[in-house]
């Protein structure tokens, strides 16, 4: 996730003439903003989280690495409240396990990640539907969206009728180490009424 988004921002540096906006919605620990941060000193990264508990994690690691100059916490529920800002890149890790994919983890990692972080206890696509539907609000033109994903849907992606109704297009999807794929970039659509 964090190489793909790096990745764009460097095809993409010699336009921007103003610091680089990135938003990384359900930080959890803040590992995503920590890296998309330490390696891009131009960019300043807010970073959302629903949890309280969390967000005071991604604080200290944040603050331990020197990097809450660059990187704002915000307790909120996916998205910041809205305001003039735009931001140039969109990164997300959602929950993307379906109930049914989260009973089959070994235990040793449900015990050790919560529950919330790892499915939305249905289909695994509550946050892609969410995301996918109010990002546009908040993705300046010509800006993209990283998320990272299950390879279990990694095909209805392409297939494009998740998509059918989305003002965005799906870009690319990228492999993981393992050689799954695990990150979908998206751009909006250069018209609304476009059906890419």
């Amino acid at each position: 996730l964090v190489e793909a988004a790096l990745d764009w921002l460097k095809s993409q540096i010699t336009n921007h003439k103003s610091q680089i906006q990135i938003c990384d919605l359900g930080t959890g620990s803040g590992c995503v903003a920590a890296a998309l941060a330490s390696a891009n000193p131009d960019c300043f990264v807010t970073a959302t989280e629903s949890s309280a508990a969390a967000a005071a994690v991604a604080v200290k690691n944040l603050a331990d690495l020197g990097l809450l100059s660059r990187v704002r916490i915000v307790h909120c529920d996916l998205f910041p409240i809205r305001s003039y800002e735009l931001f140039d890149v969109i990164v997300s890790n959602p929950p993307y396990l379906s109930q049914g994919e989260f009973e089959s983890l070994p235990p040793a990692i449900r015990r050790f990640e919560p529950k919330v972080a790892l499915t939305d206890e249905k289909d695994g696509l509550t946050f892609y539907r969410r995301i996918l539907k109010t990002a546009p609000e908040y993705l300046r033109p010509g800006g993209a969206l990283f998320l990272e994903i299950s390879p279990k849907i990694a095909g209805t992606l392409s297939a494009g009728e998740f998509l059918r109704d989305s003002r965005f297009r799906l870009v690319a999807i990228d492999k993981d180490l393992a050689g799954l794929p695990r990150v979908a970039q998206f751009e909006l659509k250069s018209d609304s009424s476009d059906t890419e």
